[in-house]
């Protein structure tokens, strides 16, 4: 049994957390194993992220002490926290990542994203997205399209005009 100073310290330390956390979720753990959270516990790790397994009452204390309204007590079943992530999607996608993993169903129940409480479901949404890396990728890829493009367009001409002057050679010439 936790003693009423426990508490307060339990609480006001993932109060703090779940302030400078990017993004949490909520999740239902009741059905995994020891070496299956330990998994998981290592796959968020690699995304800066960390678990977190306390009471309803507490981590609900600890949302509102974070200035969210989020009730842990109404989610069914035996919930965990996952806190932090090196961006707003990190959390979500190891999360869902593990679930396809180990190919459970994915029990999120719920989160926040920068201050907002989020549902189950915009969690899940928010693993689909790509990450930053995948976006500027994505930017090079359409930046430099119409520049390759333009430079093929440019040696194509140079490549007739090349042409067209070696064919007015031959004519002089013959």
């Amino acid at each position: 049994m936790l003693s009423k100073e426990q508490k307060k310290k339990i609480v006001k330390e993932l109060a703090e957390q779940i302030k400078e956390s990017k993004s949490t979720a909520v999740f239902d753990y009741k059905g995994l194993s020891v070496s299956d959270m330990a998994d998981l516990r290592g796959k968020l790790r690699e995304n800066q992220a960390e678990l977190k397994i306390a009471k309803k009452t507490l981590a609900t204390l600890a949302f509102k002490e974070a200035g969210m309204d989020v009730d842990v007590r109404e989610f069914a079943g035996q919930v965990a926290l996952a806190l932090g992530g090196e961006n707003e999607i990190s959390v979500p996608k190891a999360l869902v990542a593990f679930a396809k993993e180990k190919e459970q169903p994915e029990k999120v129940l719920g989160g926040t994203l920068e201050g907002s409480v989020i549902s189950g479901d915009k969690v899940i949404e928010l693993s689909k997205l790509p990450t930053r890396e995948e976006l500027l990728g994505k930017l090079v890829g359409t930046i430099q399209g119409p520049i390759s493009g333009f430079v093929g367009a440019l040696s194509g001409n140079l490549r007739n005009l090349v042409q067209v002057m070696d064919g007015i050679k031959e004519q002089k010439e013959g």
